[in-house]
Parts: C-alpha cells; structure tokens; sequence
C-alpha cells in the first residue's frame, strides 16, 4: 500500500491523530531517502509505525489486491515486458492507482495534511544519518504541495513515476517501451480496480481489530 493509502486506514483507527497517520506513513518516506529513525519523541507516531506493518499485512493478504496485481503483471507480461518491470507495475502500480479509489474522504484527506504538516515542522524522531531529519521534513513539504492524490494518480501519471522510481533498479526498470505497456495495462485494469477498491479497504480494515 502507498503512503497515502496508509493514511487512509490510518485515519480510521479508534484513536487516530495526525501523529498516528504520520507514522504510518513513515516508512515509505524513511524507503524513498534510505532513512532509519533510532529514538521516538512522540509515541503516536512510533505506534503509526507499528500500523503500517500491521497495515501492509493485511493488505498483501488480501484476495482483491493479489487478483488485481496477478491480472496486471499478467497483462503487461503479454504485452513484452520484462518479468521484473512486469511485477513491479502489478503491484506497486496498483498501489498507486489504488489512492484515487480513496477520495473524497474529507476526514481522512484533513488528517493527511495535518500528518504531513507535522512532519515538516516538528522534531518527532531522530535519525542514523542527522540529517535525514531535514530531509524528510522537505520531501514531506514537496509532497503536500502536490495538494490531492487523486489529481495525479491517472494510470498515464502513475506509469510515469513508476518509469522514475525504477530508474535505478536494473532488474525492474521500465524502457520506453515498457512505460507506455504499464500504461495500457493500468488504463486496463482501472475500472476492475475501482469497483473493488471499497471491498479492499473494508477488507483491510477488519483485518485490523486490535486498531479499531
């Protein structure tokens, strides 16, 4: 699940906060700026952490996903793409598709914000390397600029990231040519992915009973 699908659940949490949706959020931030956080000044957000394995468990788990990332990298396979890059655009690409199946979600978009708010203006957490503290407060900042997630996650915008982010993975890397077959076989798999998105969620969320 992408970060902000993470914030998503975590909003539906018995004592959700904005320290919460924070910290389940982290670890995909920590991922994108190889960063490692050692001591935790703000429990709530060591607990969001703790969520987003629980979250991510869940979620892989879960018979909609496995489905609709099978029938992705299947897709792609048969339009040529390598078996890596295939696999990557089934299940991170579907991860990305998934957030704008989210909205409108008013309460969980407000916690979003404030989530990423708090990471860019407070000193939640220490890190490894000092200044991944920084770092992480400006890519937070970047990513807020960006406003909603459903303004850019169209399968042609998710198949554009998914060419970056895999840039520097040589057994998943997209080539031209493998970027606009991603493309096609999001375009594809969007309304399958759309109608099953809510039972997903519900899915992922009973899966979390000691949360809720």
């Amino acid at each position: 699940m992408n970060f902000f699908g993470h914030a998503i659940v975590a909003s539906k949490m018995r004592e959700t906060s904005a320290g919460l949706v924070l910290g389940a959020m982290l670890p995909d931030f920590c991922a994108m700026v190889r960063a490692r956080t050692t001591v935790f000044y703000d429990s709530t957000v060591q607990r969001g952490v703790a969520l987003h394995h629980d979250t991510d468990a869940a979620f892989h788990g879960a018979r909609d996903f496995v489905e609709l990332a099978s029938k992705t990298t299947a897709a792609c396979e048969a339009r040529g793409v390598s078996r890596g890059g295939a696999r990557a655009v089934g299940h991170i690409g579907v991860e990305l598709l998934l957030d704008a199946t989210l909205l409108p979600d008013l309460a969980g978009e407000a916690l979003y914000f404030n989530a990423m708010k708090l990471a860019s203006s407070e000193r939640f957490a220490d890190f490894e390397v000092e200044e991944h503290a920084r770092v992480i407060a400006q890519l937070t900042r970047r990513i807020a600029s960006y406003g909603s997630p459903s303004t850019h996650s169209s399968p042609a915008n998710v198949a554009d990231r998914l060419v970056r982010i895999l840039t520097d993975r040589p057994r998943l890397r997209l080539d031209a040519h493998g970027g606009a077959m991603a493309r096609e076989a999001l375009e594809e798999i969007e309304p399958e992915l759309r109608l099953r998105a809510p039972h997903l969620m519900r899915d992922v969320v009973a899966g979390l009973q000691s949360w809720t």
